[in-house]
């Protein structure tokens, strides 16, 4: 749970239940959007050129692991206590 690993406190149990289900319906809205899109915008001779460049999926994947990192962070390591810089 982000919050938790954040250091941060949910003050109520259903405040914890309503931050999982609005990020399941975006979950749900997102992938409903990318069906609609494809549905309508579907030309395989379209994605069969865009998949015989790899280069062209360069700029795409990019923002896609931009976005990714910015939305869960990097990976941290906890924080050494005093004992632990002590013992060093």
């Amino acid at each position: 749970d982000f919050a938790r690993l954040r250091g941060l406190s949910m003050s109520h149990p259903l405040a914890a239940a309503a931050k999982d289900t609005a990020a399941a319906a975006v979950l749900v809205c997102a992938l409903a959007a990318l069906g609609v899109g494809l549905g309508l915008f579907w030309r395989p001779a379209v994605f069969r050129e865009i998949l015989a460049l790899p280069r062209q999926l360069v700029i795409p994947a990019t923002i896609l692991t931009v976005g990714v990192w910015a939305v869960f962070g990097l990976p941290y390591a906890p924080k050494r206590t005093t004992k632990q810089k002590e013992q060093e």
